[in-house]
């Protein structure tokens, strides 16, 4: 198995400020999501950068993960996804599509998606109260339509409709697997969630509510 961590954006949305460097519970928001993957066992992690890309890469000892960077992040998710395709190893069952800016996904959620995979035609979803969320772990038979079919901002829900007698449902006991941090409020209220409030922003309550995808 490996895990592409999607670590490019620009974050416009959050003001000026890199949300991946932003601290949450003790360290910059993507070092837990690389942590979540590799707390998961997975193979092979590769992190894709872009904007301020050698500071992102920075943050991991180079046997941390492999970087791949992505010279066009300002067009958008799709080449991203490509970019972390190009660099993932030969020969793996399936791969998991990690969000950067989700830093509340633990690693337990990871090794049920990674326990559901069967076949290689699988799409694992993980859904929470009837509800799905990310990260989506594709089996190999997807990994070439997927890098077709991503296009820019958007990645591979349209696949994922397309493909839908592929879409394994996998219950985890996860809230936050819908939970990003796209703005300065969303940023607040997931260090909230995650008991390490900010008392200063706004909107700070103790609910995930308003991250839902």
């Amino acid at each position: 198995m490996a895990a592409i961590v999607l670590a490019a954006g620009g974050s416009r949305r959050m003001g000026g400020d890199n949300k991946l460097l932003a601290e949450v519970a003790g360290k910059p928001m993507v070092a837990h999501v690389v942590d979540a993957c590799r707390n998961a066992g997975l193979r092979q992690v590769v992190l894709v950068t872009g904007h301020e890309g050698a500071t992102v890469a920075g943050l991991f000892e180079p046997s941390a993960v492999e970087v791949a960077h992505n010279p066009g992040h300002a067009s958008g998710m799709a080449g991203s996804i490509r970019a972390g395709l190009d660099a993932v190893q030969p020969g793996v069952r399936g791969v998991l599509i990690c969000l950067g800016d989700m830093p509340g996904v633990r690693p337990a959620t990871l090794r049920r998606l990674v326990a559901a995979l069967r076949e290689r035609d699988d799409i694992c979803v993980p859904y929470h109260a009837g509800r799905p969320g990310n990260p989506v772990l594709w089996g190999a038979a997807h990994l070439q339509a997927l890098r077709a079919a991503v296009t820019g901002d958007q990645g591979g829900r349209r696949l994922l409709r397309e493909r839908c007698t592929c879409v394994r449902q996998v219950a985890v006991d996860d809230p936050l697997i819908r939970a990003d941090a796209d703005t300065p409020e969303a940023l607040a209220q997931l260090r909230s969630a995650l008991g390490h409030p900010d008392p200063g922003a706004p909107g700070n309550r103790e609910e995930t509510e308003p991250f839902r995808r």
